[in-house]
């Protein structure tokens, strides 16, 4: 399963984005739409979204005041904090809003956010002040230190919960049939739904046709009923399996059981999409699907499908992925040589395969992780296997790095880039399995490490600026205790403490948000057999503790001022093979003891690009008179289907004149950065954007 997803931030920045657009610029109809819709879903969007309208009502009247020390020491803490996440961004807009309102002009709202030319330096009187408190939106605990229980309703019989995502502030659980298997008289089974606030107990979901799933005659395998489900753009859509041959893509006996596809806009109400993927009968084509994510352009959905009319010692087997832009209309990814995942293991009942397990949305991209098989017939050796997409449409096979035999189940984002969790097989996955995480910088090369204690890791999430497997001792271990493990990086790990214990688990999961994370699953016992269990981490009412960590103030300019406008160093930047080239300047804003100005400028690709070796290593300098601060950035890449990533900020008490940043690996890259320089006297303090091209060279 994969229930952590990194898509509840980036709704949250695109709404806010709109928002601020919204004030100054007249949207689409596809943007207005696309801005109600999680507006009406999202009250803390919501209360933002009516600041930025009345914060633009007042700043739009002509005012004349004079230079106030509180208005000063606003705009300089708004200059001052470091824009590690986008949201950010908006508080650098609004600092230059009240700039220019100051100076009794037109409030320019989202300007911005948009493309335009260069603007003059705005400059006005300002009094240096520390930075700011953390605001509301600090996080309210450390997450993963404490717990608190979220209860399911007693009602439960038949219905498992096996997967949960955020919804807004709100969390939606989905599950299997609600019914029990009756071989002598067939009974109508539901799939579950729940839905719950934060901290507070759930409340299913009531039966309803749009949760049908057939009739329970037996033990059919994969069990009816939702497994995945995920909050996107169109709402939230699931998947799962269906009973009944006219819903599901089952069309012709002996096959039963086949893939099913739902919608829901709150978690409580549901519709089935029908979803025609193809002939699928047991002769033919078997087509499981195992797993959903959702980025701002749509919906993906991966899994793999069977050759049973293959002719030859085994069955072979490809990867599969849909990508949809509403959850309704499907379109199936093209099958290309690296969607080959070599054959099918005979176990005496449902063959076991290599395919897509999990599947994430990456900026505007998707990565996803799995199994393929090599070595000789009819088996072959289980191996990792990660595929990276621009579109859901094509994949490119990206598993560089992944030596070792096992298979990969979850991945979120987080730690360098992205991290996957798996097993590695001692010799075999069927018995005991050590847990192993992999991490990569940008979908295209990993490294992995053994999680040392771990066994049967099922999930991976990211919350609180860390990263949380979770797992289940194998049957032949006793007790079947929970396995939670947590990192800051992907790489180290170390079990996490503080949840109960609960025996002989059989399914469990994780669901998160930015600074929220929740633990749920089922394990046998009680008295319908069986329980599922909630838990939310931090528990209401922690001690609060930032969300960010703490970072050093930018310097306070000495006085006198200097007598010339401020201008910003040209910063050159430099590889192994003796290149140099200029890096091309963005936005800044200069701060002396007596004034700040702020010159916005729009990005126009470099005359120039540097060259360097995949492993070069970048050095950017600054001339005599200037030194580095801090930095942050990010990268992308310029061409092919690599993912991009992020260097959080680094600060640099002993302020150098150069900085080292690490080269392209496998894709030429656009590499943006956020400098703060300070002048060697301190009287003057720039915060730069620069933007640079590095091509790939070969030897």
């Amino acid at each position: 399963m994969n229930a952590g997803r990194p898509f509840d931030r980036q709704r949250h920045d695109r709404t806010l984005e709109l928002a601020a657009t919204a004030i100054d610029f007249d949207l689409t109809k596809a943007e207005v739409a696309e801005l109600e819709a999680h507006l009406a879903g999202c009250p803390a969007c919501a209360r933002r979204t009516a600041a930025l309208g009345a914060d633009a009502r007042i700043l739009s009247r002509p005012i004349t005041v004079p230079a106030l020390a509180r208005a000063d020491a606003a705009v300089y803490a708004a200059i001052a904090r470091r824009p590690v996440r986008q949201q950010r961004l908006l508080l650098l807009a609004a600092a230059a809003l009240l700039l220019v309102a100051l100076l009794g002009t037109a409030a320019v709202g989202a300007a911005l956010l948009r493309t335009r030319d260069a603007v003059p330096t705005t400059v006005v009187p300002t009094t240096p002040v520390a930075d700011a408190s953390p605001g509301p939106d600090a996080s309210p605990g450390i997450v993963g230190d404490t717990w608190a229980t979220m209860d399911f309703p007693e009602d439960s019989m038949g219905a498992l919960v096996v997967d949960a995502t955020f919804a807004g502030t709100d969390l939606v659980g989905v599950g299997t049939r609600s019914c029990v298997p009756n071989f002598d008289n067939p009974t109508n089974c539901y799939a579950a739904a729940w839905t719950a606030a934060l901290g507070q107990s759930w409340t299913r979901a009531a039966n309803q046709a749009g949760l049908e799933v057939g009739l329970g005659v037996g033990l059919e395998l994969p069990a009816s009923g939702i497994q995945e489900v995920v909050d996107g753009p169109a709402g939230l859509v699931a998947i799962g399996f269906d009973n009944d041959p006219l819903r599901s893509s089952c069309r012709v006996a002996p096959c039963t059981t086949g893939p099913g596809v739902w919608r829901s806009p709150d978690g409580r109400t549901w519709e089935r999409a029908l979803v025609d993927f193809g002939p699928s009968t047991i002769d033919t084509y078997s087509l499981p699907i195992s797993d959903i994510a959702a980025g701002p352009a749509g919906y993906v959905m991966v899994g793999h499908s069977i050759d049973y009319a293959a002719v030859g010692p085994s069955l072979p087997a490809r990867a599969t992925a849909w990508a949809s832009p509403d959850g309704v209309t499907w379109t199936r990814a093209k099958d290309t040589a690296d969607m080959d995942v070599g054959p099918c293991v005979d176990t005496g009942e449902a063959p076991d395969c290599g395919g897509m397990r999990a599947v994430v949305a990456v900026g505007s991209g998707f990565l996803a992780v799995g199994q393929a098989r090599t070595g000789p017939e009819p088996n072959g050796t289980s191996r990792p296997a990660a595929w990276t997409s621009r579109d859901g449409l094509t994949w490119t096979r990206s598993d560089a790095g992944l030596d070792f035999e096992g298979l990969l189940v979850d991945v979120t984002v987080g730690g360098p880039g992205v991290v996957a969790i798996g097993t590695i097989c001692q010799p075999t996955c069927v018995n005991v399995a050590l847990g192993v995480a992999a991490a990569s910088r940008d979908g295209s090369t990993w490294a992995f490490s053994p999680i040392a204690g771990s066994t049967g890791l099922e999930s991976v999430a990211s919350a609180g600026g860390q990263v949380f497997a979770i797992g289940v001792a194998p049957q032949d271990i006793a007790p079947q205790e929970l396995q939670l493990w947590r990192s800051d990086d992907g790489v180290g790990w170390r079990r996490a403490t503080g949840l109960p214990s609960i025996p002989d688990i059989s399914d469990v999961g994780l669901a998160a948000a930015d600074d929220r994370l929740v633990v749920f699953g089922w394990a046998l016992g009680g008295v319908t057999g069986f329980r599922n269990f909630s838990y939310l981490s931090p528990a209401p009412g922690s001690p609060a503790a930032p969300s960010d960590p703490p970072v050093a103030e930018l310097p306070t300019p000495k006085c006198p001022a200097p007598p010339q406008q401020v201008v910003p160093p040209v910063v050159s930047a430099s590889s192994g093979n003796g290149q140099v080239v200029a890096a091309t300047r963005g936005s800044y804003t200069t701060i002396t003891c007596s004034t700040t100005g702020t010159v916005d400028i729009v990005y126009k690709p470099p005359k120039e690009s540097l060259s360097a070796y995949p492993g070069d290593t970048i050095t950017f300098t600054v001339p005599v008179g200037w030194r580095f601060v801090s930095w942050e950035g990010s990268h992308s890449p310029l061409h092919g289907t690599g993912l991009g990533g992020a260097w959080q900020a680094v600060d640099l008490p002993d302020r150098p004149r150069s900085i080292d940043l690490p080269g392209p690996l496998l894709q030429d890259e656009a590499v943006g950065l956020t400098l703060v320089l300070v002048s060697d006297d301190e009287t003057s303090v720039i915060k730069l954007e620069l933007f640079l091209e590095v091509n790939r060279s070969m030897s």
